[in-house]
């Protein structure tokens, strides 16, 4: 280092100018003027740099010609002061400390004139040297020339091989043929067999080809992949891995093995475009009369379709299904399905369908989803999209969720739930239930769902992007996840970490709270109990249905029977016999008479009877329920309440509507029951007949044998002497509730009344097949 300034220093002596008469003076101080500084004086040694320095000027600098530097750990210098005579200033920076220091380039944190101007920031490694110049002209430090180190990382090394390789100048392809020895090669060909261009490469790239004069040769025992042209030659036999016939125009592609036995021929018959998958064993049949859903063995007694959400439905895992009596789709895991246009409608029943695609879809048509045909697409079951009430929810009242006394945890109140049909009830958790622990990214939201199982445990389930977290509560709430399976909803939070800050779950509280990070919002959404939802009860398939040819608009009663949803309508035969938003029919209201009893699609029944309402239900498979079966199917509704109007259509009445979903149970029209009632009539001959003068129509007051005329013309009811009978009405009517209620009933009508507050609700059986 010490030869390298005194060379530079007798360099520019040499050509400084001096005057005639000024003499050379051995005292080198006089060259102060020059701007390395004194030899002598001009290295310093600052302090070790323990942070970034900013219009470095260590004290000496002015003067110096060598600064050795070091530093704790990688620091940034990102200017020096040059002096009060910069121009031509050089300076060299060394490390001598064991960290890398950092010369930024054009840095704004140093003054513009204390700059470093280089094609980059260079980092002066440890051990290693830069030399500077100050540009007096850009008001810039530059770099002059780096130590040794970096050259050698530049150049390559003079060795043996180099200098061999200098000496080489033959044409041709160059070959190594023994250490740091070199020979020229050309590439030849081989008569009538491969042909060479420019095989030494001296004109261009060589090129080999098939010589024109190549007539094959009998040496060759592998052949290779043949990728064009067109094969001409014999058939291949079998032997030797051909068919032994000519397919032209046919396709025939074996992923694998294929062997048959026996004697006989066999022979495949297309007559379309054909997907099949064999089993792996046992003996092929025709699937053409198959039942088409082959359903798990678990699930025999319960449908395939499994209810995900208040508005989402899947299949369950295994389930198989045949399309058209030739495909068999199989559903290897619970696949969800998707509507397959619009949205889903309150008070409409779906259909839901296997498609060729291997995908679940489910429609308000009941022929087949839109873009799909009943060739494409098999139906496997359904389900009513109920308008609310509390019998198609997985919830009584439903909890109220809120921050827990443990402020990073979610309380709920307590609440009742149903899990595949059987209720159970939850006790309130204030301290609440805690949530899993991940850290959502500062400024965004996340999203929480809580779900219950049957002994009570609560889980809390995490939205899929909460780390990353979602720009808006919006984007949070479209992420909600699934529901885990053998569970009911509770709802779900979201929550907005606190501006600035990362929120950590189950350290951080929720909005509202004290601990850690407090979340700047939280919001609650609990699962409603009476929102429209899929009627859990109502969902059915094909070997778990409703006895009737139509299972649209019924509900399964405690797993036993199946109930209309809704009151008959008047237009049972485009609606069917439960359909909401139809107008009741009643005796002010009368249907029309089913094709099946003389009907024409215009004629209704003048009146709505006993009679009238029986033909109704037979004539859809079904018929008027058992006293014991409106019983069951009521449970749930509010008590001795009625709907105080009268009602002219069928629709929701939230506090009247049953566990199992069926509306309007009670409290708003009385419904004919299946039974009749035999009523002892105790008046004597001469006595006073009863009060109430519908006795004295059609009660025969003789002790003898007689005739009543209570069938519309259509025969004689005859009872023994002072007996009479009755048909029984469930309910209540809507102007009294005190009259009204699940177990609500009326005696004292004969079949033929009728009336504007006696309506029909139709049920019928359960069919469970294998």
């Amino acid at each position: 280092m010490k030869r390298l300034l005194i060379l530079l220093l007798l360099l520019s002596l040499s050509l400084a100018p001096l005057a005639r008469n000024q003499q050379l003076v051995s005292d080198l101080n006089v060259q102060r003027t020059i701007k390395f500084g004194t030899l002598a004086a001009g290295t310093i040694t600052p302090a070790q740099l323990t942070a970034d320095q900013n219009d470095f000027n260590p004290t000496g600098l002015a003067s110096a010609f060598v600064v050795r530097l070091s530093s704790d750990a990688s620091r940034n210098i990102t200017g020096l002061v040059p002096g009060t005579a910069p121009a031509g200033r050089m300076l060299i920076l060394c490390n001598v400390g064991a960290q890398p220091i950092v010369l930024a380039d054009e840095s704004g944190s140093s003054t513009t004139a204390n700059r470093f101007a280089f094609s980059g920031d260079y980092t002066l490694a440890a051990d290693t040297a830069a030399w500077l110049v100050y540009d007096d002209s850009s008001t810039r430090w530059r770099l002059i020339q780096t130590t040794s180190a970096t050259l050698a990382a530049t150049y390559q090394p003079l060795d043996a091989t180099l200098t061999a390789l200098a000496g080489f100048n033959t044409n041709g392809m160059l070959a190594q043929t023994a250490a740091d020895t070199f020979a020229g090669r050309t590439i030849a060909g081989t008569a009538d067999r491969i042909s060479v261009t420019n095989g030494d490469g001296a004109a261009g790239n060589p090129t080999l080809d098939i010589a024109a004069t190549y007539a094959g040769q009998t040496s060759i025992t592998t052949l290779g992949t043949i990728g064009a042209g067109t094969w001409q030659g014999s058939v291949i036999g079998g032997a030797y891995g051909g068919t032994g016939a000519a397919n032209t125009g046919k396709t025939i592609t074996l992923g694998g093995s294929l062997t048959t036995s026996g004697a006989y021929d066999t022979t495949l018959t297309v007559t379309g475009a054909t997907n099949v998958t064999l089993p792996t064993a046992g003996t092929l049949a025709t699937l053409a009369n198959a039942v088409p859903l082959l359903k798990p063995y678990a699930l025999a007694p319960t449908p395939c379709l499994v209810k995900t959400g208040a508005d989402t439905i899947a299949v369950a895992a295994n389930t198989k299904v045949i399309i058209n009596g030739t495909m068999l789709v199989t559903f290897a895991s619970q696949t969800a399905a998707t509507i397959d246009t619009g949205s889903i409608t309150i008070g409409t029943d779906y259909a839901v369908y296997a498609t060729n695609a291997g995908t679940a879809v489910f429609s308000a048509n009941f022929s087949a989803p839109s873009g799909y045909t009943t060739t494409t697409s098999q139906l496997i079951g359904g389900f009513h999209y109920a308008p609310g009430g509390n019998a198609h929810t997985t919830l009584g009242d439903g909890p109220i969720l809120s921050r827990g006394t443990t402020d990073t945890a979610i309380a709920s109140t307590a609440f009742d739930f149903s899990i595949g049909g059987t209720w159970y009830a939850k006790a309130a958790v204030p301290a609440g239930t805690a949530i899993p622990a991940e850290t959502v990214t500062a400024d965004k939201w996340a999203l929480y769902r809580l779900s219950i199982i049957a002994d009570g445990t609560i889980t809390v389930t995490p939205a899929a992007g909460n780390v990353a977290g979602y720009a808006d509560e919006a984007s949070a709430i479209t992420a909600l996840p699934a529901l885990p399976g053998s569970s009911a909803a509770m709802g779900y939070i979201t929550v907005q970490t606190k501006t600035g800050f990362a929120w950590i779950a189950g350290t951080d509280a929720l909005a509202g709270g004290s601990s850690g990070n407090v979340a700047n919002a939280t919001n609650y959404y609990p699962e409603s109990a009476s929102g429209a939802q899929i009627n859990e009860y109502s969902i059915w398939d094909l070997k778990f249905r409703p006895a009737c040819a139509d299972p649209r608009g019924m509900t399964l009663i405690a797993g036993g029977f199946w109930m209309d949803i809704y009151i008959c309508g008047t237009s049972t035969d485009v609606a069917g016999s439960s359909k909401y938003g139809s107008t009741i029919a009643d005796g002010a209201s009368p249907p029309k008479i089913p094709a099946a009893f003389g009907g024409n699609g215009t004629t209704t029944y003048g009146t709505l009877t006993w009679f009238e309402a029986s033909e109704l239900a037979a004539a859809y498979g079904k018929q008027l329920p058992s006293y014991s079966e409106l019983i069951v199917a009521s449970y749930g509704v509010t008590e001795q309440t009625s709907r105080n109007l009268e009602p002219s259509t069928t629709q929701l009445d939230a506090p009247r509507t049953s566990k199992w979903g069926v509306m309007q149970a009670t409290g708003n029209i009385w419904v004919w029951m299946r039974d009749l009632l035999f009523i002892p009539h105790t008046t004597a001959l001469t006595g006073t007949p009863p009060a109430d003068a519908d006795f004295e129509t059609w009660i025969n007051v003789s002790k003898t044998l007689g005739g009543k005329s209570i069938t519309e013309s259509r025969g004689s009811v005859y009872t023994y002497g002072n007996n009479g009978i009755s048909a029984g009405l469930f309910g209540g009517p809507w102007y009294n509730g005190s009259y009204a209620g699940s177990r609500a009933s009326d005696w004292g009508a004969a079949p033929s009344a009728s009336g504007n507050n006696i309506g029909a609700r139709f049920a019928c059986d359960h069919l469970v097949l294998p």
